[in-house]
């Protein structure tokens, strides 16, 4: 079995839910894999001057990343795929991609789609017979305006219509899928969560529980980040636990309105083998997101990560933390109790964060598509 996966994130980037469904994938089947990169998909931004003026990026992708089993392949395309006329200049420069597909595709390769885009589209009418599955993990649009806007939703819903199955990372995904398809197609949308790798060094986190208190939060530091809240936050700590602190650790894209205090450490990005060693020194998970159309749509990766740590978490009300109201050990800032120590005290046991771990494994969310890709 062989895979063509069309990725919303580089393979060089932070292992997210695009690295592991290749690595299940491959782990599941024996198969090799071509990585794609579709490049940009929307018009360009003031902002992207930004991260054009960066000489190089940390590379914090996982270490299988240089295996011979998985094939890393981008597309030529200029930013203006919004447009008629820059899809039709963006074909041209497919050519040698698509042409490189011919000679690989066999009778059982799988086409998956993290992101909708014209060439996901070009790939299908190149290859109609070759099954695809969508992997809708986020409303993208809403992470757009205008033309890019327009066009994104267009793309992913011919996408959603052509697909053989569809999957959604959470509840607000799978509710709009549903809604988008007519009645007889809706039975090929299944909700497939977001999970975590299982950890063992659970010794590590009771360990922490008696070293300096770190309220910590792991992952990109985007427009959806409320600074507000670890304002309120650092100021009731100091008043509180004048030794505990705040690590933010991850790629700064949105700074801080205003000066952070003392008790606030803001660390570069590490990449996935590191996530486990360093929650390990935390005492409490935070999720400090606004409540926006962009999150509403969110089921934060974070939160099996810190659970899977034993850590308590701290979060704001958000997509589909919602369902998780009633939950121990979760805690949200707008209901916050006045005793922070309260929030310290709720972590897991070793045994739970085990249990959770296992029953939370991305293999386990993914092996929901097992008996789809062995029947075609």
């Amino acid at each position: 079995m062989q895979l063509v996966y069309l990725s919303p994130v580089g393979l060089n980037t932070f292992a997210q839910r695009p690295h592991h469904f290749v690595k299940w994938f491959h782990d599941r089947f024996d198969a090799n894999v071509v990585w794609i990169d579709p490049g940009p998909s929307r018009l360009p931004r003031a902002s992207d001057a930004r991260h054009l003026l960066r000489l190089s990026s940390p590379n914090l992708g996982p270490a299988w990343q240089s295996e011979d089993w998985v094939q890393q392949v981008k597309a030529k395309v200029l930013p203006f795929e919004p447009y008629a006329w820059g899809r039709s200049i963006n074909a041209q420069l497919w050519k040698p991609l698509l042409s490189q597909l011919q000679s690989c595709v066999t009778a059982d390769t799988w086409f998956v789609v993290g992101k909708p885009c014209a060439l996901a589209l070009e790939i299908h009418h190149q290859f109609p017979h070759m099954p695809m599955l969508l992997d809708v993990m986020d409303n993208l649009q809403v992470f757009y305006q205008g033309a890019s806007r327009k066009w994104m939703a267009r793309a992913q819903q011919e996408l959603l219509e052509a697909a053989t199955c569809v999957s959604t990372s959470s509840t607000a995904l799978f509710d709009m899928a549903r809604a988008n398809l007519q009645p007889q197609l809706r039975s090929k949308v299944v909700q497939v969560g977001n999970a975590c790798v299982p950890s063992t060094k659970f010794e590590q986190f009771v360990e922490a529980q008696q070293k300096q208190p770190i309220w910590g939060f792991v992952g990109a530091i985007d427009q959806w980040f409320d600074w507000a809240l670890i304002d309120a936050l650092s100021h009731t700590l100091a008043s509180q636990n004048p030794d505990a602190q705040i690590h933010l650790i991850g790629p700064l894209n949105h700074l801080p309105p205003t000066p952070l205090r003392s008790n606030v450490k803001l660390l570069p990005a590490i990449s996935q083998d590191q996530v486990y060693a360093r929650l390990a020194s935390f005492s409490v998970g935070l999720i400090p997101f606004k409540s926006c159309e962009i999150t509403d749509y969110v089921d934060p990766v974070k939160y099996y990560e810190y659970r899977a740590m034993g850590l308590p978490v701290l979060s704001s009300a958000f997509g589909e933390m919602l369902q998780r109201k009633q939950e121990e050990g979760v805690f949200f800032f707008e209901k916050m109790p006045q005793d922070l120590q309260q929030i310290v005290q709720a972590h897991l046991s070793e045994k739970e964060a085990f249990n959770f771990s296992q029953s939370n494994a991305w293999s386990q969310r993914f092996e929901t598509f097992s008996g789809a890709f062995q029947g075609l």
